[in-house]
């Protein structure tokens, strides 16, 4: 009983990491398309080759490719696409992230997944009256 109840409990956390990458980025994401630095609560989306400092907790962080991200943050949640930088600092955090990506971990407890087909669905990101392609968001 006991293997079968480890079967279960693994299946399931491995279900879990494929959910996350493959994370729809939220039409309540903040936008983040210029170098700086913020201090944003809830779903952030870091748009390609920025620069930015995140510093709140319970981030939820959409990086796009090439952005360089450094964030001190407690509880936060990362998918990070191909070709970013993420240095991060705090208390359990998780962090998805493409092979491609580099990850500075310098902080505690943080679990890290590898997501070789790391994607972001923009689906449910588009505003009614917006009329842009997902990619053009961002």
């Amino acid at each position: 009983m006991k293997q079968l109840l480890t079967l279960f409990a693994l299946a399931a956390t491995s279900g879990m990491a494929i959910a996350q990458c493959n994370s729809p980025v939220p039409a309540s994401a903040t936008v983040i398309d210029t170098d700086g630095e913020y201090s944003i609560f809830g779903a952030q989306w870091v748009c390609g080759s920025v620069t930015a400092t995140l510093g709140s907790n319970f981030v939820n962080a959409f990086i796009e490719g090439n952005a360089h991200v450094t964030a001190t943050t407690n509880l936060g949640v990362y998918s990070v696409r191909t070709g970013s930088t993420l240095t991060i600092s705090g208390l359990n955090n998780n962090i998805y992230y493409d092979p491609t990506a580099t990850i500075v971990d310098n902080g505690t407890n943080t679990m890290l997944t590898v997501c070789p087909d790391l994607t972001f669905d923009y689906t449910v990101s588009l505003r009614p009256s917006t009329s842009l392609e997902p990619e053009l968001l961002c």
